[in-house]
This record gives C-alpha cells, structure tokens and sequence, in this order.
C-alpha cells in the first residue's frame, strides 16, 4: 500500500529535490505545495499520511502551520516532521513542543530523510490501527457505541448536505434471551453473529453504518434516506429474518426483530440524543404491541406492520 507524503515548502528546487528522493521510493508517493495556507485543502484533497514541513515560510512560518494542524480534528494525528536550516537542537525542541514528530536538516541524506518517513508511516498505521479498533465491536466486527456516538453528532451537524436527512433505525431481537438459555452463550454469540451479518447486507457499504451497542441491540445509520425508505428498507430486514432462520453450528434457529425508527429532516434542529430517543421509543412501542414489526416514530398513528 502507498503512503501519501505532503512536502510544503516555499522553495520550488528544494522541494523537488526532496519529492525526487521520496519517489525513488515505491511504497511513497510525494505531493508539493508552496504555502502553508493551502495545507488543509491538500490533506483533504491527497488523503496524506505524513507531512514534511518546511520552518520557515513567508505567509506561515511550520509553528503557525502545526497550531492549523493540530486544531482541526480530521489532521491533528497526522504525523509531521519539520525540515530545517537553523540550529538544529534548539529546533528539534522547538518543533516537538509545537506537535511535530520530528525534525530534519535541509541537508541530510536521502537515507535519513527515508528512515525518518518510515518511522513516522509506522507510527501513523498504527494509530490507524487502534482507531479501528478502538470504533469497532470485537465479536461481530459492527461499529461500537464510540463510533456511533461520533458518527450521529457528525451527520447531523452536517444534516443539511443529506437532502432526504438522516434516519435512525433501532433493531432489538425478541426472543435471543430464549435461545441463549435453550442452548448456551456461545451458541448465543453465533446468533448474534448471523444477525449482525444479515443486517449488514441490507444496507449500503459505502454510506450507511451498522452499529452494535447492546448485547442483542443494533442500530443502523442511514444518511440522505427519507422516513419512507427507511420504513420500506426496514420492513424488508424484518420480514426476511423472521422468513428465513439462522444456521448455526448445523441447527435452525427460529429469531424475529422489532425495529423502531427515528428521523432528522433537512433544516430540523434535533440532537442526536432526541433522535436516539425517537428510535428507541418507537421500538419499545413495536414491542408493546406485539413484537415482530416496525414502528415509525413520526407517524400520526403508529405505522404498524402487516404480519
């Protein structure tokens, strides 16, 4: 896989000269700027993994640079590494206490400049890494109530690039309990297991999340869908789960859902707490009268399922 390097430096020559050295390289790849404004817009723009950052600048000196970096939540982890002509231990110290990872000389070898990017890609996968695993479910792989926390708040804050809005679907099993005691925890985790996976494939990939927050409590976030879809998207999940049971360990087991779903239109001003809220009170209302259905949470009267 290639790591994306961004060279800002106000010097065309000198930061030709460090891309050449870095392109040599066939796991890098080099990308220039010339000011240190346009640092945001490249990260953005290349997906960069590293930064190489020159100390002195005309428009942003590298300090003024790190403070743009380091307050902006999406770059703030993205590893730096300072290049500079001055004196070089006072520098190091300097940079370091701004945010950097590292220093180098305007004069060093290309096999220290490689070894530097190499420590800092290094450090930079494994905080990838952890951030993965820190947002994900470790039985079912599902996102995690850090990421859906996160996840909500972000879109609904930028609602109003999502026409239809954002719809929240809460998912409860309704009668796991059962089936754990019938036949044990670990056959229960298979269980959930399954669910998890057939509820990942009736969303799309690329834009809606599933989350597990609960033991047998799944939430599936849906950006630009509107209440309709949702609750046709829904009904869907439902009826194929009570339609089709589980295989597990060469047994069928027979395991029906409650949905419930809470919906922020465009311009609407609800927290994520009042949309959390919505979902779970439709499906405590879906269970109440019955299980086994989906219940919208803006409708006048419950939209309640055929069965």
């Amino acid at each position: 896989m290639t790591s994306k390097i961004l060279i800002v430096d106000d010097s065309i020559m000198a930061a030709q000269a460090l891309k050449t050295v870095i392109d040599r390289e066939e796991r890098y790849e080099a990308f220039v700027i010339h000011d240190g404004s346009g640092v945001l817009q490249a990260v953005a723009d290349y997906d960069i993994d590293v930064i190489l950052l020159d100390a002195l600048m005309p428009d942003m000196d590298a300090y003024d640079v790190l403070k743009l970096l380091k307050d902006n939540d999406d770059t703030k982890n993205i590893p730096v590494i300072v290049i500079t002509g001055l004196t070089y231990a006072a520098e190091v110290r300097k940079a370091i206490k701004h945010g950097a990872m590292d220093c180098i000389r305007k004069t060093s070898e290309p096999i220290e400049v490689i070894a530097k990017l190499n420590s800092a890609v290094t450090i930079k996968n494994q905080h990838d890494r952890l951030l993965k695993t820190e947002e994900k479910d470790t039985m079912t792989n599902l996102y995690n109530k850090l990421f859906f926390n996160r996840t909500i708040d972000e879109l609904l804050k930028a609602k109003d690039a999502n026409p239809k809005g954002v719809a929240l679907l809460a998912i409860d099993t309704d009668s796991f309990r059962k089936t754990q005691r019938e036949y044990g925890h670990l056959f229960g985790d298979e269980v959930i297991i399954a669910m998890a996976r057939t509820i990942e494939s009736f969303v799309k990939p690329e834009k809606d999340f599933v989350c597990r927050l609960g033991w047998d409590e799944f939430f599936a976030i849906l950006p630009d869908v509107s209440p309709y879809m949702a609750f046709v998207l829904a009904e869907k999940l439902r009826k194929s789960i009570a339609a089709s049971p589980f295989k597990v360990d060469g047994k069928d087991v027979k395991e029906t859902v409650s949905i419930g779903i809470g919906h922020a239109g465009k311009g609407e001003n609800k927290t994520d707490s009042q949309l959390v809220n919505e979902a779970d009170d439709a499906l405590h209302r879906a269970k109440e009268n019955g299980r086994n259905q989906t219940i919208y949470f803006g409708s006048v009267h419950a939209k309640k399922s055929s069965r």
